[in-house]
C-alpha cells in the first residue's frame, strides 16, 4: 500500500536559527559568547566555506535557511543555485566577527552535507550552464548577467522563507522544506514559476551519485535527468504559471511506496505573515550633561538613546550605522551581527524609548539610509530594500535593490556607509586592504548606485579602510581612511562634484607578495597591471586634511550640517573617529587651481565630548535639526560599550569656536564664531604653530619628518610674524613669511572672546596649494 504523506507546502515552517544548549547551533570552541546565543532569525545571510578547518568557499553570497531544527539549505545569491543542503549542527562560527572582534573569514558548514552543486549558474534558459562570467583576472565571481539570472530578495512569511529570482524573464518564487520519507531526510524544493518564452534548465546536485531527486507537479514536458550525479531538471516553455515542487533526498529507496500531495501555490504567502518578534523593548535616555569647559559654557552636550541590550532574542547590539525617519521622532539602527531595529518615542526628554526589532539575518551590515521613508541596508553582499508589506511593523520582503560588484569574506572587505545625493544615487566605500585574485577589482573604492539601483560605477580608487562617507548638498563626496600600508596618517578625502576617476594613496597591500607560490604571485601581478597599466601612481589626490594619528587612529564617517539649528556650522561637515570616540569639526576651503580644478584643503578640531564606543556614523535628524551618531566596539577602539546611539544637542549657549581657516601667501586667516578680545587676539604669543611632513611609502603609517629637514624626525617651529584682528573681529590674520604647502600642521590659541570667556585649543590642518 502506498504511504501518504501528508505535508502542507502552505504551512512550511523554517524554524528560527536560535543558538539553544541542546541544539548546538553556533559551533564555537570556548566560552559562549553573545554571537553564539543569539537568535538569528529564520535565515542568516554570509559568505560560506565547506566543512573543515580549510573548507572550500561555496559560496561568496549565501543565504542559510533552517528549514527544520537539524536540516539546512544554503543558496548561492549570485547563482541560484542551492549551494549546499546539510544535517546536524548549524555553522562554525568560531572565526567570524559574528562572534568576536577579531574574525577573518566566512561560517562553515558545521554539519555532514547531503549534496551540493558547484559554482556556476543554478539555471539556464538558453541550454547551456556554461558559466558567462569571462573576466579573465575573476572567472566566475560575481553575480551573473541580470539578464541570465538575477536574484529579486526574499520573503517572510512568519518563519517561511520564500526566495524570489528571475531565470531570463521568468519570474520565480521557490521555498525550501524538509520531510521524514520512510525515515530517511528529504529536501523539498516548492516553486512556482511564471510564464516562460523559453525553456529553462535548473541545477539540482553535482558529483553526489548517491543524490536521488523526484519532480511533484509541474507540465507534464518536465523531466528530472541524472548522468553521473550530476541531476538536472528541465522544463519546457511555459504558456501560463507553473506550480511544482523537487524533492531531493540521499537515500533513492525512502522514494518506494510514497505518495505525496501536490504542492501549493507560493504566491499566496508574499503579502506578509504573522509578526514573530513580539512587544518592542523599552529603555529610557539619559539627556547629557555639560562636558569640557563648562565654565565656559561649551555649547554642545551628549544625550543617550539607551540600547536595548537586554533583549528577549539577545542580539548582540553592536550599532554600525543609522538614520532618521523625516518626523524625527523614529529611526532605524543597524547592528553588525545582521539586525535592524526601529526606535521611535525620540523628543526632548528621551524618556520613554521602543525598540522594535523589524529586521534580521544581513551580511554584517554597515551601512544604512532612509530615502522616501524606505529603509535601505549596506552589507558585504547587498544594497537591501526593506518592505513592511502588511504594516505590522517587520519587514516582510527583502529586496535586493542592488548586489553588482563582489562579495568576498576577506577580512577587510567590508561595504561601509551608505548615503544619497540630491538626485537619489547611492554612495558607499568598499575597503579590502587584503587584495585577492578573486575580489581585486571591487576592493578599495568608493561606488556609486543609480537612484533606481539598476547600474553600479566606481567614482574613486585608492582607498585603504574607508569606515564611512558623506554626501553634501551639491553631490559633493568626503571619506576618512585609517592609517595603514601606503597610508601615513588616518585623513579626510574631498571628491568634487561629478568628479571621478581619482586616485586616493592605496594602490595594494604589500603583503600580498609575501606568498610564497611562484604562481599566486604572478596573479598579484596581474592583477596590478590591469589596475594601474601605466604602473603603480607616483602620486595621490590630496587629502582635505591629514589627522595626526594621536587624535584619530581609526576614521568613521561624515555629514555636512543641514542649517543654523545645530550652532553656527550650517555647511560645515562633521568628522567621526571610530578609534578615539571622538568627533571632529572640519573646516574646509575649496581652491580653485583653474582649468574647472578645485583642490580642497582645511583642518579639524575636536569637539571636547566623550561618547559610550566608537562612533562612526553620523546623521542630522530633519526633525530636531540636531546630530545622531552611532558606533561599536569591533576591531580597535578605546570604545567603553559594545555599541551606542547618541544625540549631539546644541544648548543654544554662545559658541566660541574656530569655523573657518584660509591658507594664503602671506599666512593664514583663522575666523572664530564669536567677536574676539582685540589685545588677546592681536598678540603673537597668543598662539603657537608647529609643522611637519608624513612620508607615503608601503610601510605601515609614517613617522612625522621635520619640513626643513626631510631625514629628521620631529615637527618645526612656524615663526608668527604678527597676529592682526581683522575689521570683522571674528578673524586674525596671522602673519607667516615662511608658509608652505605641508602634509600637517598645528594651531593652538589661546584667547579670550570680547565677552571676556577664556578661548582654548587647537587646529591641525593641512595646506596643499597657496593662492
Amino acid at each position: 500500500m502506498m504511504k501518504l504523506i501528508s505535508i502542507c507546502i502552505l504551512a512550511l515552517t523554517a524554524f528560527r536559527v536560535v543558538a539553544a544548549p541542546e541544539e548546538e547551533s553556533a559551533v564555537v570552541p570556548g566560552k559562549p559568547t553573545m554571537g553564539t546565543v543569539m537568535d538569528y532569525g529564520p535565515f542568516f545571510s554570509s559568505s560560506l566555506l565547506g566543512p573543515g578547518t580549510k573548507g572550500p568557499l561555496l559560496a561568496g553570497r549565501a543565504i542559510t535557511v533552517r528549514v527544520s531544527k537539524d536540516v539546512f539549505v544554503a543558496y548561492d545569491t549570485e547563482t541560484m543555485r542551492i549551494a549546499a543542503a546539510w544535517t546536524g549542527p548549524w555553522l562554525d562560527l568560531s572565526k567570524t566577527h559574528m562572534v568576536g572582534p577579531k574574525g577573518s573569514v566566512a561560517p562553515a558548514v558545521a554539519g555532514k552535507i547531503l549534496f551540493s552543486t558547484k559554482n556556476g549558474p543554478g539555471w539556464s534558459h538558453e541550454g547551456s550552464l556554461d558559466d558567462p562570467r569571462k573576466d579573465a583576472l575573476a572567472p566566475k565571481v560575481g553575480p551573473l548577467p541580470r539578464e541570465w539570472a538575477q536574484y529579486k530578495g526574499l520573503y517572510l512569511h512568519g518563519d517561511q522563507v520564500i526566495l524570489s529570482y528571475a531565470v531570463g524573464k521568468a519570474r520565480v518564487l521557490e521555498s525550501p522544506g524538509v520531510i521524514n520519507l520512510n525515515g530517511a531526510v528529504a529536501i523539498l524544493r516548492t516553486f512556482r514559476i511564471d510564464r516562460s518564452e523559453q525553456a529553462l534548465m535548473m541545477v539540482i546536485a553535482d558529483d553526489s551519485p548517491a543524490v536521488s531527486a523526484q519532480l511533484m507537479g509541474g507540465p507534464s514536458a518536465a523531466k528530472i535527468s541524472n548522468s553521473g550525479g550530476a541531476i538536472r531538471l528541465s522544463l519546457p516553455a511555459l504558456a501560463e504559471p507553473a506550480i511544482f515542487a523537487v524533492l531531493v533526498t540521499a537515500d533513492a529507496a525512502a522514494f518506494a511506496g510514497v505518495k505525496i500531495p501536490p504542492p501549493g501555490d507560493l504566491s499566496k504567502l508574499i503579502a506578509g505573515g504573522a509578526a514573530q518578534w513580539g512587544t518592542p523593548v523599552m529603555t529610557a535616555g539619559v539627556l547629557g550633561k555639560p562636558q569640557g569647559p563648562a565654565a565656559d559654557g561649551f555649547p554642545y552636550v551628549v544625550d543617550t538613546l539607551t540600547l536595548p541590550f537586554e533583549n528577549p532574542f539577545n542580539s548582540w547590539m553592536r550599532t554600525t550605522a543609522h538614520d532618521l525617519f523625516a518626523d524625527g521622532k523614529s529611526a532605524a539602527v543597524c547592528t553588525w551581527n545582521g539586525d535592524v531595529w526601529i526606535v521611535s518615542g525620540i523628543d526632548e526628554k528621551l524618556e520613554k524609548l521602543s525598540w522594535r526589532r523589524f529586521a534580521t539575518g544581513m551580511y554584517e551590515p554597515l551601512g544604512l539610509k532612509i530615502r522616501d521613508g524606505k529603509i535601505y541596508v549596506l552589507g558585504r553582499d547587498q544594497i537591501t530594500r526593506l518592505h513592511d508589506l502588511n504594516g505590522d511593523g517587520e519587514a516582510d520582503f527583502y529586496e535586493n535593490f542592488n548586489n553588482d560588484g563582489v562579495c568576498s569574506p576577506q577580512y577587510h572587505h567590508f561595504k561601509m556607509d551608505l548615503d544619497c545625493d540630491p538626485a537619489g544615487n547611492f554612495y558607499y566605500a568598499s575597503a579590502g586592504a587584503w587584495n585577492t585574485a578573486e575580489d581585486f577589482a571591487s576592493h578599495n573604492c568608493i561606488a556609486r548606485v543609480s537612484a533606481d539601483g539598476s547600474k553600479i560605477d566606481y567614482i574613486a580608487r585608492g582607498l585603504r579602510a574607508a569606515n564611512g562617507i558623506g554626501v553634501g548638498p551639491k553631490g559633493e563626496v568626503v571619506t576618512g581612511d585609517n592609517q595603514g600600508h601606503w597610508m601615513p596618517s588616518s585623513k579626510i578625502n574631498y571628491i568634487a562634484p561629478g568628479k571621478t576617476g581619482g586616485f586616493y594613496g592605496f594602490p595594494y597591500d604589500p603583503r600580498i607578495y609575501e606568498v610564497k607560490d611562484a604562481k599566486e604571485k604572478e596573479i598579484r601581478q596581474r592583477e596590478l597591471s590591469a589596475l594601474y597599466p601605466a604602473g603603480i601612481p607616483s602620486s595621490f589626490e590630496p587629502p582635505l586634511c591629514w589627522i595626526p594619528y594621536a587624535y584619530d587612529t581609526s576614521s568613521g564617517g561624515q555629514a555636512f550640517v543641514p542649517d543654523d539649528r545645530w550652532g553656527p556650522f550650517k555647511g560645515h561637515i562633521v568628522h567621526t573617529s571610530y578609534g578615539k570616540s571622538s568627533l571632529f569639526m572640519v573646516m574646509h576651503e575649496l581652491v580653485d587651481v583653474g582649468d574647472g580644478k578645485v583642490i580642497a584643503q582645511g583642518g579639524v578640531w575636536r569637539f571636547p565630548l566623550a561618547f559610550e564606543a566608537g562612533i562612526m556614523r553620523a546623521r542630522f535628524s530633519a526633525g530636531d535639526g540636531q546630530l545622531y551618531v552611532s558606533g561599536m566596539r569591533g576591531w580597535q577602539t578605546n570604545s567603553a560599550k559594545e555599541g551606542c546611539l547618541q544625540r549631539v544637542r546644541f544648548t543654544g549657549q554662545p559658541a566660541r569656536l574656530p569655523v573657518e581657516i584660509k591658507a594664503t601667501k602671506q599666512g593664514i586667516y583663522l575666523t572664530y564664531t564669536c567677536a574676539l578680545d582685540p589685545a588677546t587676539a592681536n598678540d603673537a604669543g597668543s598662539y603657537d604653530i608647529e609643522q611637519w611632513n608624513l612620508k607615503w611609502s608601503s610601510a605601515y603609517g609614517s613617522p612625522e619628518f621635520s619640513v626643513e629637514n626631510p631625514t629628521k624626525k620631529g615637527h618645526d617651529t612656524v615663526e608668527i610674524k604678527s597676529a592682526k584682528l581683522q575689521p570683522d573681529g571674528r578673524t586674525v590674520f596671522l602673519e607667516m613669511p615662511a608658509i608652505r604647502p605641508v602634509m600637517q600642521m598645528s594651531i593652538t590659541f589661546k584667547l579670550k572672546s570680547a565677552d571676556g570667556h577664556n578661548m582654548e585649543g587647537a587646529v591641525y590642518n593641512t595646506i596643499n596649494v597657496l593662492k
